[in-house]
């Protein structure tokens, strides 16, 4: 995998263009924890994992040509690690262009980004999936505490403002574009 430095770096240029601020939690019809994060790349949820993890990506389309060619290399990984070193290097202005992507990780969690930006996360692993999103909170400057609120009023889209703020909620989907 790429050094330290060029990871943070990648890292650092995504952080700068996806700035999370609208959170949603609801509990699925088979009863599994569902988070959706408004502004977020996959890649920032998946790099708060262990690279050790298998993974079975299940869907990945972009229109970019460069990346085209490398799906069929992408659905071959096995591991995070794997995925984030053929991945990473794609990363431009911030974003990896990824109109769709869909993945398994372990039997822990469900991962789907649409256009790398809006990234819903679903487990029935309750303490898995909501230590990860805390994770995620954390480094995105919030109080992990944020989370406990957010849960206590599930299915509203929050938007949030550090450091434990929920400035608004939202019924659906049309009020929170409304609202940009």
């Amino acid at each position: 995998m790429y050094s330290d430095n060029v990871f943070n770096t990648t890292l650092k240029s995504i952080d700068e263009v996806n700035d999370l601020h609208i959170i949603l939690y609801k509990r699925t019809e088979i009863n599994e924890d569902c988070f959706y994060l408004m502004e977020q790349s996959s890649l920032q949820v998946l790099t708060e994992l262990s690279f050790d993890y298998s993974i079975e990506v299940q869907d990945i389309f972009s229109q970019r040509h460069r990346i085209a060619q490398k799906v069929e290399k992408i659905k071959s990984c096995s591991t995070l690690y794997e995925y984030l070193d053929i991945v990473l290097p794609l990363v431009e202005n911030g974003s990896f262009p990824c109109d769709i992507l869909s993945m398994k990780i372990e039997d822990k969690l469900y991962l789907e980004s649409h256009d790398d930006g809006d990234v819903t996360l679903i487990s029935k692993n309750k303490g898995f999936i909501r230590g990860l999103v805390k994770t995620v909170l954390t480094r995105q400057g919030f109080n992990p505490r944020l989370l406990d609120d957010i849960i206590r009023r599930p299915n509203l889209y929050h938007k949030i403002e550090r450091p434990n703020i929920i400035k608004a909620s939202f019924q659906t989907f049309e009020e929170v574009i409304d609202d940009l």
